[in-house]
């Protein structure tokens, strides 16, 4: 789908005076925990195995699971060779977490709303015990190869905007998205599964946390 069928999406680079600026006024329970344990994609397509590498050793407090480790098991729910190819999809990323003992719930945008993930992501964010990832379509936020995984860092409530931090840090680095810009994004359909893209929120089974309705 091309950039062009979107609307264009302003993003702020947090590397950006106007990006460090919005990182200092907000809340950084998750952005101090997440950038510790930060690694980039090894493999093109292995935004969703990033994504889920950083978020574990954060929930754990330590860096001992890698891509390779995460993939390895992740097996049972889909074939190594399809993520090489196409990466995975929302359900599959779900239950590669549970085979690693994480509490997950997996939300397609389609059947929720806008101020509903708002609400839950920014509760989320808040805390240091729990942990978010997104799944969305580049080209609606302006940039490019199709869909991707990354975990929300922060929400600055100023400007309604959501730090991205970008997994694929080899060409991007984390920009504060519109909410409402990302959840467009988030509402595109996956192609392999037919169904919206959308986001995981990822706890420890003896840390439960509670969702905002």
């Amino acid at each position: 789908m091309s950039a062009s069928l979107f609307d264009i999406v302003e993003l702020i680079p947090v590397k950006s005076e106007p990006g460090r600026r919005m990182l200092v006024e907000c809340e950084l329970a998750d952005h101090t925990a997440l950038r510790e344990y930060f690694v980039g994609q090894v493999e093109i397509t292995w935004c969703s195995v990033a994504s889920s590498v950083i978020v574990l050793n954060a929930l754990r407090g330590d860096q001992s699971l890698d891509q390779q480790q995460f993939l390895d098991l992740a097996k049972t729910v889909v074939e190594a060779e399809n993520v090489g190819r196409c990466g995975m999809t929302l359900q599959e990323l779900g239950h590669a977490l549970r085979l690693h003992g994480a509490q997950v719930q997996v939300i397609h945008a389609e059947s929720d709303r806008l101020d509903h993930f708002r609400a839950v992501a920014v509760a989320n964010l808040a805390r240091p015990d729990d942990f978010i990832i997104v799944n969305y379509l580049r080209e609606a936020i302006g940039q490019q190869q199709g869909g991707h995984f990354s975990p929300l860092a922060a929400h600055h409530a100023a400007s309604d905007r959501f730090l991205v931090l970008d997994v694929a840090d080899y060409k991007y680095e984390p920009v504060w998205v519109p909410a409402e810009d990302l959840w467009r994004a988030m509402s595109t359909v996956d192609g392999v599964c037919g169904r919206s893209r959308g986001y995981l929120t990822i706890s420890l089974p003896h840390c439960p946390v509670s969702f905002p309705r």
